[in-house]
């Protein structure tokens, strides 16, 4: 089994998607690194960074990212593992679907696979369509 996997998605809106996955690194890292026109935001099990377009202090007429403040609503930094496990309770007791369902991880999973299925046909590019449960 392979230990890392790599891949460039082109969504049907035109925006490109880079996954990587895996590394067999000596540490856990998980991270969403989303990349807009004038700033980042990372989100991660190390928190979250946000970033905007300035001046370059460095170079004239460019323009670099700056880390910007950002303060979170509510209590601030959770656990994403236990906050995934509270959003499920909460949706059961409250009888509503979760944040994040079942459907979501079934059209990751069709992602990775999708991924592998590329570079076992030497990079060919592969066609899916989100599933919507239908």
């Amino acid at each position: 089994m392979e230990s890392t996997v790599v891949g460039l998605i082109r969504l049907k809106s035109g925006v490109n998607v880079f996954v990587e996955g895996g590394g067999e690194r000596d540490y856990f890292k998980f991270d969403l690194d989303l990349q807009f026109e004038s700033g980042r935001i990372i989100i991660g099990n190390s928190g979250i960074s946000v970033f905007r377009s300035k001046k370059s202090a460095n170079y004239s007429g460019f323009k670099e990212l700056s880390p910007a403040a950002f303060n979170l609503p509510g209590n601030g930094v959770k656990n994403s593992f236990t906050g995934a496990v509270d959003e499920l309770v909460k949706s059961i007791k409250n009888d509503r679907e979760p944040v994040s369902s079942g459907l979501e991880a079934r059209n990751a999973l069709e992602l990775i696979l999708s991924m592998y299925k590329s570079a076992s046909r030497g990079g060919k590019k592969i066609h899916i369509r989100a599933g919507n449960g239908g």
